[in-house]
């Protein structure tokens, strides 16, 4: 028997969970507490949660990449519009959690009191890839056969997951090119700004 689906689906349980975890991190950091009404220590614990759990999580989001790529044969995969839209989605979130991580490790912990690029850039990464994750698995649990309670979710919550399995996927290029003009944009930013002052 293959193991590599049951591989995958664990590197899924546990990305899912640890970035679910880093984005709750994140927004509370940048929006219950980007001052001073809650404590040092809880906006410490919580910047270091949101910095360390993106990190592990993007690193699991790689291996489940990977696994994902060994449940079957890569012509069989390669030749799918929808395993196509699913892998581009894939390293569109990719692209968002380690642009969060790089932010944020090149920013520091105030990146979440400056209201700048830098502080937006870092929430709208990690709001994105969540959204992505999301997205990535729905489509995951269509080609499963196992609905996704992540779906659920969104759906209630306004946010479609099914238009990734329409698209076609050199819009799902487009916004790849785009995540990553967001990244090298917010970067390019800092160092001009950095340089300045």
């Amino acid at each position: 028997m293959d193991a590599a689906p049951a591989y995958h689906a664990i590197f899924v349980g546990l990305t899912t969970g640890v970035l679910a975890f880093s984005f709750l991190l994140v927004t509370f950091r940048f929006w219950v507490c980007p001052g001073g009404e809650v404590s040092q220590a809880v906006r410490h614990a919580a910047d270091l949660g949101s910095l360390w759990s993106a990190g592990i999580g993007t690193a699991l989001l790689a291996m489940a990449t990977l696994t994902g790529l060994m449940t079957r044969p890569l012509p069989a995969l390669f030749n799918s519009p929808i395993t196509k839209n699913k892998m581009l989605l894939t390293a569109l979130a990719l692209v968002c959690w380690a642009g969060f991580v790089a932010v944020r490790a090149k920013t520091g912990e105030g990146v979440w009191t400056r209201r700048g690029l830098p502080g937006h850039s870092a929430w709208v990464l990690a709001l994105a890839g969540f959204l992505y994750m999301i997205t990535v698995n729905s489509i995951g649990g269509d080609l499963a056969g196992i609905p996704s309670g992540y779906e659920q979710f969104a759906r209630a919550a306004g946010y479609r997951t099914r238009w990734a399995l329409y698209y076609p996927t050199f819009f799902n290029v487009l916004l790849l090119v785009a995540g990553h003009a967001v990244l090298i944009g917010a970067l390019l930013h800092r160092r001009a700004r950095k340089r300045a002052g």
